[in-house]
């Protein structure tokens, strides 16, 4: 599947619309996750990214 139809799929955006995660101010678990990963990978900083259809 090609990056464009993963960004538009029905489904994806659905399962991230239920989460609420897009206008939440601040989620404390994916601070941690972001944690996790610099403390378990050669890596400076990490993040998570939520895309949208419209950002």
């Amino acid at each position: 599947m090609r990056t464009e139809d993963r960004v538009r799929d029905p489904e994806r955006l659905e399962a991230l619309r239920t989460t609420g995660l897009l206008d939440a101010p601040r989620v404390p678990i994916l601070d941690e996750v972001t944690r996790m990963a610099v403390r378990l990978l050669p890596v400076r900083a990490s993040l998570v990214t939520l895309i949208a259809e419209d950002r």
